[in-house]
């Protein structure tokens, strides 16, 4: 029996790759999309062709129109993981360090921990006003927890990078609330005017720069790992 080309064994071989898996996924995602939106099978203005999303998206990256509001959430994000890693850090390092200060911290800590920061936005408005500082201060507490808690158990730049993760949902959804500015706030404007293909495409600028990010601190944690440097895998760090 004929062996198949070299040529389809190596296309074979990249697609069982996990990167090769994934871009299959993403293609399937996008004619699935781009099905239902065409052919009026479920809801068609909720699925806008994928032509219009990129269109919108191109007029971001190339226009200022997002320029104010991505430095309000830049500002917002980038305060909260600084924040909550110079707290959470150290906090994390001492509470560890003794066994009865951990018995006595962390149940507090991950009782406080499941309480969606959310609910306190509104004491945060009181002390802080409804500029950015406040969505500031919901991104820094819903960091902090995942930060001193995976310091405690000796994961720290796993704790930041999950404390990213934490600190984008938690300003960005403060910024849904009350706002002024921040791509939240965008996100809801988009979506009272019914704009669905200019929401889809902020909502895709942001995974994009969500992605950018962790793939930054995996890169620049797995070289700092000496574990990650002699086996020469930076992915330890989910």
């Amino acid at each position: 029996m004929a062996s198949p080309p070299p040529n389809r064994s190596a296309i074979a071989a990249q697609i069982q790759t996990p990167s090769g898996i994934r871009a299959l996924t993403l293609f399937g995602v996008v004619v699935i999309w781009e099905f239902i939106g065409r052919t009026g099978l479920l809801f068609p203005e909720l699925f806008p062709s994928i032509v219009d999303i990129l269109q919108s998206l191109w007029t971001y990256v190339t226009t200022p129109v997002m320029l104010p509001h991505l430095k309000a959430s830049l500002y917002e994000v980038g305060g909260a993981i600084a924040i909550a890693a110079v707290s959470g850090v150290p906090l994390g390092i001492l509470w560890g360090s003794k066994k009865t200060w951990l018995e006595i911290v962390e149940p507090l800590i991950l009782y406080a921990a499941v309480v969606p920061k959310i609910v306190i936005f509104p004491v945060f408005i009181l002390f802080l006003g409804i500029d950015v500082h406040s969505k500031l201060a919901v991104g820094a507490i819903a960091a902090f927890f995942p930060i001193s808690l995976l310091t405690i158990a000796g994961q720290v730049f796993t704790g930041i990078r999950i404390g990213l993760g934490a600190a984008v949902t938690g300003a960005l959804l403060a910024e849904t609330k009350i706002a002024k500015a921040g791509l939240g706030f965008m996100i809801v404007e988009y979506y009272g005017q019914f704009r669905i293909a200019d929401m889809y495409a902020l909502l895709l600028f942001i995974f994009i720069l969500a992605a950018l990010a962790n793939w930054a601190m995996k890169s620049v944690f797995g070289f700092l790992s000496p574990v990650s440097r002699q086996s020469g895998d930076a992915g330890m760090y989910f």
